[in-house]
């Protein structure tokens, strides 16, 4: 094993929790534009920017006595990375916390949040990237490596988890189960109903632009020949070391142009010092499969859901792969999907028509309503060991208005041709809703 991934290993391995220790970290994302409907600058000059909000935010939310790591990514959205703790009522409570301070500020600035995990209007090119040499970079090779790259940086939101794990055993099965749901979970939480001004029909647009960024570091783990949980650390790391570098640090950690892959760019600063987990931390943000490792184990598949569901792909995920019965449950359930199975699924994950046949000739449909119901038990069960509410509460609105009429990329370009308004308006229409509620629930 080359000393690169060993050193990409003892990186994942380097933040090892005692069991009661575990807890689950919230990131999420948000489109802003301003009142009229354009893009909120990214970069300052002129007019408020996405730099400049973030610096607001972070002010108001240190006046509220919460401290959630707010930062910008390319196209300006705005990522709220929340504080990791066991109950997702905690979760939930920064977060409210966070929304208010959020609301205040779009209302003092005139400006509007998005809860689409797409921009509806806009294409990449009408957006500038944020000033960063990282992200340059990152901008530069995703132009030559897919079509849809430059989406995935300007354009998309998501909802993402970051899992503890207390154990290689426990990181790696956790990784490979959340792999194995990548199908359910991007159907699950769909949320593009638009693009370039028009409907998305049933394609799962935001699975479909991260399919076609950079086949060398995006897509499933299956994709990337990681069929089980054998060995599957180490195969990750090797991924992880024959990814071409996007970007090395210099031994005074300045990010710049480096030719060669990420292990080489490790063996390279190896030569003159002891390598040290920032380094491998370094290399592991350099990786974007839906599942993937940095000292923590983050899912990245969901799309981001519509205000009030923020917590919902963390509550489904708790209550599946955190509490020991529903885990093994699920377990079980995974090993019994054959490997042919599971490619065909995910290719059939990108559309949103859930009538298809997923595993053991069973519709997506019948194989969701299932792991619904698996994932509330697992909540009800983590109540009454910690002797808490359920944490049910952030799942089952979510379910119900699921399994009632749909994903909700659906059901919003229902609402817009229901409307008979163009896009503009509807938007316009639908924040000003949202906003009063919002408002009224904080």
């Amino acid at each position: 094993m080359s000393q690169s991934i060993q050193h990409i290993r003892n990186t994942i391995l380097s933040r090892l929790r005692e069991p009661f220790q575990i807890r689950i970290g919230v990131e999420v994302e948000n489109l802003i534009y301003r009142s009229d409907l354009t893009r909120l600058p990214v970069n300052p000059g002129g007019y408020l920017s996405a730099v400049e909000l973030r610096n607001i935010l972070e002010t108001v939310c240190a006046e509220a006595e919460i401290s959630p790591s707010l930062t910008i990514e390319p196209g300006g959205q705005i990522e709220f990375g929340g504080s990791p703790f066991y109950s997702l009522h905690e979760v939930n409570t920064e977060w409210q916390k966070y929304l208010a301070q959020l609301l205040n500020v779009c209302h003092d600035k005139d400006l509007t949040l998005l809860d689409f995990a797409l921009d509806p209007i806009y294409e990449p090119d009408d957006v500038t990237i944020v000033d960063e040499t990282k992200y340059n970079l990152m901008h530069d090779r995703f132009i030559t490596t897919g079509s849809l790259g430059k989406w995935m940086m300007k354009m998309s939101t998501s909802v993402q988890l970051n899992l503890d794990y207390s154990s290689k055993e426990e990181g790696t099965k956790l990784a490979f189960l959340s792999d194995a749901l990548q199908p359910f979970l991007s159907l699950i939480f769909a949320n593009v109903p638009f693009i370039k001004g028009e409907p998305t029909g049933t394609r799962n647009m935001r699975l479909d632009i991260w399919e076609d960024t950079d086949p060398s570091r995006c897509g499933g783990l299956l994709a990337h020949g990681i069929t089980s949980e054998v060995a599957l650390l180490t195969a990750f790391a090797k991924l992880t070391a024959e990814a071409p570098a996007i970007f090395g640090k210099n031994n005074s950690g300045n990010v710049g142009q480096f030719d060669g892959t990420i292990g080489d760019w490790l063996e390279s600063i190896s030569t003159s010092q002891e390598l040290q987990n920032e380094d491998g931390l370094t290399a592991l943000h350099q990786i974007f499969t839906h599942v993937r490792f940095k000292d923590v184990l983050e899912i990245r598949t969901p799309d981001r859901p519509p205000f009030g569901y923020e917590l919902a792909p963390a509550a489904f995920i708790t209550g599946l792969l955190q509490e020991p019965s529903s885990l093994d449950e699920v377990g079980e359930m995974v090993a019994t999907w054959a490997l042919e199975e599971r490619l065909k699924a995910v290719e059939k994950s990108k559309t949103l028509d859930l009538s298809q046949v997923a595993f053991s000739g069973k519709s997506f449909w019948y194989w969701i309503e299932l792991l619904f119901e698996l994932s509330m038990k697992g909540l009800d069960k983590r109540a009454v060991q910690s002797n808490t509410p359920s944490e049910r509460v952030y799942m089952e609105p979510f379910a119900e208005q699921f399994l009632a009429k749909g994903p909700f990329s659906m059901q919003i370009q229902e609402e817009f041709v229901t409307s008979g308004k163009t896009l503009e308006n509807f938007i316009h229409g639908r924040w000003q809703e949202q906003k009063e509620e919002l408002t009224m629930n904080n």
